[in-house]
């Protein structure tokens, strides 16, 4: 599961409004034509909206992003965003079982690495 999270983004405040379900090339690369097109779908309903970040679905039992993530993140998902953000998703996740929070995790790229 990969995709495009579209939003507004002022200062430190950020509206999450919707999620774009992208395809990936049988290459492992994203379909940019198919990505554009959604992308420009939506912005043509919502003018105001703006590619903010990424989301996927952690592959194991881990929170964190990984280097699968990081290569996406640098080789591609920059094209539809400068500094995109990465949601990640683990249903599997321990912490969020014990903070009873949903299993979702955000990352920032600051100084060339992703944090929380």
């Amino acid at each position: 599961m990969i995709g495009v999270v579209l939003g507004q983004q002022n200062g430190l405040n950020l509206d999450v409004a919707n999620l774009i379900e992208i395809c990936l090339r049988p290459d492992g690369n994203i379909d940019e034509t198919f990505a554009r097109e959604r992308i420009t779908a939506y912005k043509k309903m919502y003018p105001d909206l703006e590619v903010v970040g990424w989301y996927t679905a952690s592959k194991d039992a881990n929170d964190e992003p990984s280097k699968d993530d990081l290569a996406m993140q640098a080789d591609q998902i920059t094209k539809f965003c400068e500094n995109p953000l990465l949601f990640v998703f683990n249903v599997r996740s321990q912490t969020a079982s014990d903070n009873k929070s949903l299993p979702l995790f955000c990352y920032e790229k600051r100084g060339g690495a992703l944090l929380a």
